[in-house]
């Protein structure tokens, strides 16, 4: 259950830890009294691990806009399945004109699979050694 008080705080129960909302301004560091500097890694999108997901109807026959990437073969997919989503975001410059203006760069890694280790040890070193 999620509980809000003052708008600003809510409260979950699971973890007895109380959770800060940031506004626009807190996360992209619009204002200068909310400037942290630069290369401070923070997540961007939700960052996440479900260990087991299931599905009753996998899609066996994926597509994609480039028609080289498209199957036309089925493939007979588990219908257990382990999702991991990473996403982080960097300010690299800041202040690039009278003050204002920063550049940041984001990198996301969206994986699914089947439930294997291998399916982990190939996503850290293909994050470790920066190819896909």
């Amino acid at each position: 259950m999620l509980f809000i008080s003052n708008g600003l705080f809510a409260q979950n129960d699971i973890f007895d830890k109380p959770i800060r909302f940031q506004s626009m301004s807190q996360r992209w560091e619009l204002d200068s009294i909310d400037k942290k500097g630069t290369y401070r890694v923070t997540a961007y999108k939700p960052v996440f691990v479900t260990m087991v997901r299931w599905s009753d109807n996998p899609n066996t026959l994926p597509v994609s806009e480039n028609a080289e990437y498209s199957l036309i073969v089925p493939i007979d997919y588990s219908h257990y399945e382990a999702k991991l989503n990473l996403s982080l975001k960097t300010k690299i410059l800041q202040g690039l004109i009278k003050g204002y203006g920063d550049i940041w760069v984001g990198y996301t890694q969206r994986r699914i699979g089947k439930l294997t280790i291998k399916n982990f040890q190939d996503l850290l070193e293909n994050l470790i050694m920066n190819r896909k």
